[in-house]
């Protein structure tokens, strides 16, 4: 039994889930009495005709006319029911099965695992405090509900407190309150606390079998976002910058899109082939030098895709274990404003240098790179487990279009990173030590002269 379907309704809603029924006109009417009464009438004459006369029985059950009624058999044809108006659209289903996984995941990792109750047992608790992991919803009205994989229960969230994150419409949340027969008075709404940051087993950075070769202090990963190819000022400054690090080159040189400012409907590919190229005459400079240097380009989805066909395939938007010396994650997706936007609550004080933690703090607790609900994202169902955040990485890259930060290790959290775009303020760019898990902010500034 799927997830969808094993989630009664402790509320009433209009929205309950119902699939589409694939049938035939056969199968109905044999389960009207009518019929049926008839044809084994029907079938019961012939028999004893058969008997009396001789004949073989292999006509038994098929008669070409029931003659005793005047009813016509009905022919065998196809007929789909379609689901009722009040019914989810199918994607819901898909975000039941995401809310699944990841609610599942996060349990597993909770710290407070004992202390949560499922929803579909709290009618036994009426007027006891109670807490419970569920994901927040919206329900018909202007009011919330909460749901997990047993049942559902309206919330009533106006003397709630909240602690420091941001909550969002289908997050996975910890809910504190009172309890009646069909609603949760919340008196305190707070983020998963998990497990597993810091365990032995789950540190990549003490599991160095599984890289080629020893760690070395030395070693860095150059960090660039936006490196849009068609503005020659990038060009420039790219170009000095691998002068700047041809005397001590580091080890990788990882290349996040966009990599080309304007998305033309018509020449994309001339256009995306002229920037390419002016990228290879700069590398070709420093073929010597950086030999054995890895150059890693991490195309973004609204670059053109290399092909002249339709529909082109899309990029992937999240990249895993793209290095030797580290394990790092790649996000590229705008995400920071868009759960911003999404929010239904945040910190009334909140400054913008505080927003980089906060949404770290977030998405780290959803264990998922993307955690809002699939109306929110566009991303295929059947690729959502790429943006989980399980196994942990060494650090978490994000080449988003906010400006860039650098959150550091938490109990709660690993290394969280974001370069911001290349050409926003300045040029700016990010430098990884692995070894030492630290990043330093890197800036250049081009002289025009």
């Amino acid at each position: 039994m799927s997830f969808a379907n094993s989630i009664p309704s402790i509320i009433p809603s209009s929205s309950t889930l119902t699939s589409p029924i694939i049938t035939t006109c056969e199968n109905i009417n044999e389960t009207s009495s009518p019929y049926k009464q008839d044809n084994q009438q029907q079938q019961q004459n012939n028999l004893n005709q058969t008997r009396s006369s001789g004949t073989s029985p292999t006509s038994v059950g098929t008669p070409k006319e029931n003659s005793g009624t005047g009813k016509q058999p009905p022919s065998k044809s196809y007929c789909i029911l379609t689901p009722c108006s009040n019914s989810h659209p199918f994607e819901e289903r898909r975000t039941l099965d995401k809310l699944f996984a990841c609610w599942l995941l996060i349990k597993n990792q909770s710290t407070e695992d004992d202390v949560f109750v499922s929803i579909d047992s709290i009618f036994n608790l009426c007027g006891s405090k109670i807490c419970i992991l569920a994901q927040l919803c919206r329900g018909d009205g202007a009011w919330f509900v909460a749901e997990d994989q047993t049942a559902r229960i309206k919330l009533d969230l106006t003397e709630a407190t909240y602690e420091p994150g941001i909550y969002f419409e289908g997050g996975i949340f910890v809910f504190e309150g009172i309890c009646s027969l069909t609603t949760l008075k919340v008196e305190k709404v707070s983020l998963p606390k998990l497990t597993g940051i810091n365990s032995e087993e789950n540190t990549s950075q003490r599991q160095d079998v599984r890289f080629s070769r020893r760690r070395d202090p030395n070693d860095r990963i150059c960090i660039f976002s936006d490196l849009l190819l068609d503005n020659d000022k990038v060009l420039k400054a790219f170009y000095r910058i691998l002068d700047g690090f041809s005397s001590n080159p580091p080890n990788i040189f990882v290349l996040c899109g966009r990599f080309l400012s304007v998305q033309r409907a018509y020449g994309y590919t001339d256009q995306s082939i002229t920037a390419f190229r002016h990228l290879a005459n700069i590398l070709s400079h420093f073929s010597t030098i950086y030999l054995n240097l890895h150059f890693i380009l991490v195309p973004h989805q609204e670059d053109p895709p290399p092909l002249i066909t339709f529909p082109c395939p899309l990029y992937p938007q999240v990249y895993k274990n793209v290095s030797k010396i580290c394990q790092i994650y790649i996000l590229l997706l705008t995400r920071v404003e868009k759960i911003c936007r999404s929010a239904i609550h945040m910190p009334k004080d909140v400054q913008a240098e505080m927003i980089p933690k906060l949404f770290c703090d977030t998405m780290w607790s959803q264990r998922h790179l993307s955690p809002l609900p699939l109306f929110y994202n566009s991303i295929q169902p059947e690729t959502d487990k790429l943006f989980h955040l399980w196994p942990e990485p060494d650090v978490l890259l994000l080449a988003d279009k906010f400006k860039g930060f650098i959150e550091e290790e938490t109990s709660q959290r690993r290394l969280t990173i974001n370069p911001g775009p290349f050409l926003a303020e300045n040029f700016e760019f990010q430098v990884y030590f692995p070894t030492l898990g630290r990043v330093d902010n890197s800036v250049f500034v081009l002289d025009d002269n």
